[in-house]
């Protein structure tokens, strides 16, 4: 019994250290407690509030990949000044770069309004994150939500017919910089369900040049082409390129 529960609080004794990782692990177990969807809190070492979570959905999976696999811990800068979490959900790698780079002002954008509630819960104490409720897309336009049916956390968007009234506003990268007053992101993380397509194929060389660093989740087995059209994209700069989790990480030179 205490090997099999050292074996399964390993991940985040390995990050925090014995204690305090163990007690963030039991912490997790409390999601058993509660009904699908309900919020329950967590506290994460170093975080400057518990970190809110929704019980038996992919949140505590999300969770573990930032908080336990570390999977944006590729990323290290000692004068970091300007990020996009575009696809921020509940805000979890908005809240861990807020903790590494308190400095650096952080835009997370958020198209579904529960997620959004959530992501304003939990990343109101540190005030460098902004948070947007618009979706990333290759130019200023409105959004819908093309699988209403579907989690929260899932959901895909696409052009909203014009003049629709409750459309999703919608932002470019070129824009987002624009408005920053930075002339350079430091970090552009996208994770946004297949739209990447349309940034990346949209307007990518008007901002191509002022990314340092970008992390983005591919989602060819939702649409097909993804992969092509990030290749096209950062092929006009040079550039390494590996993976950290579900992420494929593009530096350039």
């Amino acid at each position: 019994m205490i090997g099999k529960v050292l074996r399964a609080s390993s991940l985040f004794r390995r990050q925090y250290g014995h204690l305090r990782g163990f007690l963030l692990w039991a912490e997790l177990l409390k999601e058993k407690l509660h009904a699908h969807g309900q919020p329950f809190s967590v506290h994460v070492p170093g975080a400057r509030a518990p970190i809110w979570l929704r019980a038996r959905t992919s949140d505590v999976e999300a969770f573990c990949q930032i908080f336990g696999h570390v999977e944006m811990g590729f990323f290290s800068s000692s004068h970091a000044h300007y990020m996009i979490d575009a696809g921020a959900n509940i805000g979890l790698t908005s809240v861990f770069l807020a903790m590494r780079y308190p400095d650096a002002r952080i835009d997370a954008l958020e198209v579904d309004s529960q997620n959004c509630a959530l992501l304003r819960r939990n990343t109101a104490p540190y005030k460098n994150v902004h948070l947007l409720e618009k979706g990333l897309w290759s130019h200023a336009c409105k959004l819908k939500i093309l699988n209403p049916e579907a989690e929260p956390w899932a959901y895909r968007v696409g052009p909203a017919p014009e003049g629709a009234a409750d459309g999703i506003p919608a932002i470019g990268v070129a824009e987002l910089l624009a408005a920053s007053g930075f002339k350079q992101v430091d970090l552009l993380k996208i994770d946004i369900e297949g739209s990447e397509i349309e940034v990346l194929n949209g307007q990518s060389g008007e901002w191509m040049g002022a990314v340092k660093t970008m992390a983005i989740e591919l989602h060819d087995w939702m649409r097909s082409g993804c992969s092509d059209a990030l290749q096209r994209a950062v092929d006009v700069r040079r550039h390494t390129r590996h993976q950290s989790g579900e992420y494929h990480v593009i530096v350039f030179e």
